[in-house]
């Protein structure tokens, strides 16, 4: 009897081994993705414009361009952001644009306020080089892992060249929700 169930449970190990399971996938039926384009559409619902290209350049490191544009008010009275920032992730798991990085960022930042004192119309503007870190988390999904899920936070310092910048902080936080498309 034992012997009969021995010879049974080899003849089902070798007829499920010889086919493979057809969930099971080559890693080479999916191709590596180098390159990113994201938005953060939920900062989009509060004004908050932001969007990035990153390209990985190799498998631990990878390059990003990101731009972000807030404006609040209205058109005569209102105060604008805008940042260009490029940033340099290191993914210590070997897996650039999935999972766990680290990144350095440097850019460029301008606050403008237009407004009125006393009837006079004016408009302010201060210029800052920023540099910070930032700490993210991406995925890549779908069945040609094309789909993009990414999430940040970070912080930067700004350098003021010049101008009024009293009032504005000289720390500024970061954070983003980012969807997009991988190739």
């Amino acid at each position: 009897m034992f012997r009969c169930l021995v010879a049974t449970a080899a003849a089902v190990a070798a007829t499920f081994s010889a086919f493979p399971a057809s969930a099971q996938v080559s890693p080479d039926a999916v191709p590596v993705r180098t390159q990113v384009i994201s938005i953060s559409p939920l900062a989009a619902v509060f004004g908050i414009y932001t969007g990035e290209y990153e390209r990985r350049f190799s498998e631990s490191i990878s390059g990003v361009i990101g731009v972000s544009y807030w404006s609040f008010g209205d058109t005569d009275d209102n105060l604008t952001f805008s940042v260009v920032d490029a940033k340099a992730r290191f993914y210590p798991a070997g897996t650039a644009l999935e999972r766990f990085s680290i990144g350095g960022i440097v850019g460029f930042t301008n606050f403008a306020a237009r407004g009125g004192f006393n009837g006079e119309p004016s408009r302010e503007s201060v210029n800052a080089l920023n540099a910070g870190i930032d700490l993210n988390y991406h995925w890549l999904m779908g069945t040609n892992n094309n789909f993009f899920v990414g999430t940040g936070v970070g912080a930067k310092r700004l350098f003021f060249l010049g101008g009024d910048s009293e009032g504005i902080t000289g720390y500024l936080p970061t954070g983003r929700i980012a969807v997009g498309y991988a190739f």
